[in-house]
């Protein structure tokens, strides 16, 4: 269903060895880890001898019912939220299972993703893919109903997009609109669904970024409820300083309400979109004229024509291209005139 996230249809031959060499796995500040990638890693040793302490430690709990695709990294994500502390990861841990073990994608979603309160927008310039959030719309809805819909898409994305290793985590936009009046909604509600969402998905988001059209103290005061390098994930961006999205994310990725290339959603907002992994060039039309006819063949599979008009200006000629695509979007004819 979002099969065309899935980032080794992204991901060009060579370029995932460049983008292992500008990551880092983890930081670590005066003796302390802070990690940004938790699967398929090499351990360090405070982090096996703690995950080996929590193993011991269970033992003498009632047995967890554990999802059949649990690993040891999802032990290490909650150590590590908790800072290795064994007693309060046992009750995270606990309170974890008990949240996801709720979680059923085996149905369609609610509709405040069908609606578009919540949904999922291509990926930035590391393949991470982007949940909007609309919070208009989310107003609409009871808290509990938008914790279901986000719930559910942040989830199918771990199931069937995610890779370990390569891609851990998502972007999110908050698109706030021009709501000014807020302090309203911070309720003790609120409150808990910020903070079981920091530990829930710990590790899996890499930035937030938060769109207004004026700074609005709002999210100041719910910040304040979380650990420290969550809230340096937390990025505050008024309109008028929306190009500092493309420094995250390709504007062929982006909405024109983000200062992006796609025409903006309005409907279907599921299943996602299949945005093209192509840059999008802008182009004068005086310089270049495209037609796109798509046809059937004989056999029936589907092929693509496009006619490409080049007109060079100082020489008033015109050459004439015509060429024939497969499904695979590979060349299999080509004419010049």
């Amino acid at each position: 269903m979002i099969g065309y996230l899935k980032k080794e249809k992204l991901i060009e031959p060579g370029c995932m060895q460049l983008f292992l060499q500008n990551q880092a796995d983890k930081v670590i500040v005066s003796g302390k880890i802070e990690r940004k990638i938790f699967e398929n890693i090499e351990m360090e040793p405070q982090e096996k001898e703690q995950l080996k302490n929590l193993k011991l430690a269970l033992v003498n709990f009632a047995p967890l019912r554990l999802p059949r695709e649990w690993q040891d990294s999802d032990y290490l994500r909650i150590l590590a939220y908790c800072d290795y502390e064994i007693s309060s990861t046992i009750q995270a841990l606990n309170e974890h299972l008990s949240w996801r073990n709720k979680i059923n994608l085996s149905h369609n979603p609610n509709d405040v993703v069908l609606n578009g309160a919540v949904y999922i927008h291509g990926h930035d310039k590391s393949f991470r893919p982007i949940i909007v959030i609309n919070l208009l719309k989310a107003l609409k809805y009871k808290l509990q109903d938008f914790r279901n819909g986000f719930d559910y898409l942040f989830n199918m994305l771990i199931r069937d997009v995610l890779i370990s290793y390569y891609v851990e985590s998502i972007i999110i936009l908050i698109d706030m609109g021009n709501l000014m009046q807020l302090s309203h909604l911070l309720t003790n509600e609120l409150m808990d669904f910020v903070k079981s969402c920091e530990y829930n998905y710990y590790g899996r988001i890499h930035k937030i970024y938060i769109i207004e059209e004026i700074y609005n103290c709002l999210f100041n005061r719910l910040i304040q409820i979380l650990k420290p390098e969550s809230q340096d994930k937390i990025i505050f961006l008024q309109k008028k300083d929306l190009y500092q999205l493309t420094n995250q994310i390709e504007q062929n990725q982006l909405e024109t309400k983000f200062l992006g290339f796609q025409n903006e959603v309005q409907t279907n907002f599921w299943p996602p979109k299949n945005l093209s992994p192509e840059k999008i060039v802008k182009k004068d039309r005086k310089d270049e004229v495209k037609t796109i006819i798509s046809n059937t063949d004989e056999n029936g599979s589907k092929s693509q024509r496009i006619i490409q008009r080049n007109r060079n200006e100082s020489s008033q000629s015109s050459q004439l291209f015509l060429q024939v695509y497969n499904e695979e979007q590979e060349v299999v004819f080509q004419l010049k005139i």
